[in-house]
């Protein structure tokens, strides 16, 4: 079981974003690839990390192993969420598998061809581990930017304000056309040879 840790659900916290428990990267490695995650992270509005093991596991085994591990520790991103968005690159020096595991927007927006992608372009055959995961980040980072999902809330607050701004216009518009109708009597047509008599009757 791993630590119990409660982490706030912001990028700007303390959130641990690489945990490198088969010890493949330097220390200044691994500090360069948690700003990295934290950055891509804020971008994707998705939790984006990264987690190197040696436990020998792989497939079903280490995609349960990965999805306990991101739970307890507070991987979600928005805890407003119905469902925890989270993505999570797995080394497992042991078994030697590689596993992209996600959740949420990464699951619903990330193909199965694209997570393969990603594990195919992040060669780990010459030992630049530290390579890889930065260049898992990036690739991450271009399919969620992209996604239908992240450009439908990328600047929500802008396009509600644009959206009211226009829908108050067009109730200003209606109201003054209303208006002008109203001063429109039987003797505004009697033009082109046309003639509308008005009549009243009294009661």
């Amino acid at each position: 079981s791993f630590p119990q840790v409660l982490y706030a659900k912001d990028p700007d916290s303390s959130k641990i974003y690489v945990t490198d428990e088969a010890e493949i990267l330097s220390d200044t490695k691994e500090s360069k690839l948690q700003k990295k995650c934290k950055s891509v992270s804020k971008n994707c509005k998705t939790d984006v990390a990264v987690l190197t093991i040696s436990k020998g596991l792989d497939y079903t085994d280490l995609d349960n192993y990965v999805r306990t591990f991101a739970k307890e520790k507070g991987y979600a991103y928005d805890a407003s969420s119905s469902e925890a968005d989270y993505i999570v690159y797995v080394i497992d020096m042991k078994s030697r598998a590689v596993r992209v595991v996600t959740s949420g927007i990464a699951k619903s927006d990330i193909s199965q061809s694209d997570l393969q992608s990603i594990i195919d372009k992040t060669t780990l055959s010459d030992g630049n581990y530290y390579k890889a995961c930065v260049k898992y980040t990036d690739i991450t980072q271009k399919l969620l930017s992209t996604s239908k999902t992240y450009k439908l809330f990328l600047y929500m607050p802008i396009k509600l304000g644009v959206a009211a701004v226009i829908a108050i216009v067009v109730v200003l518009v209606m109201m003054f056309n209303a208006k002008a109708k109203m001063t429109v009597d039987g003797n505004t047509y009697a033009k082109n040879g046309i003639h509308v008599y008005r009549r009243e009757d009294r009661f």
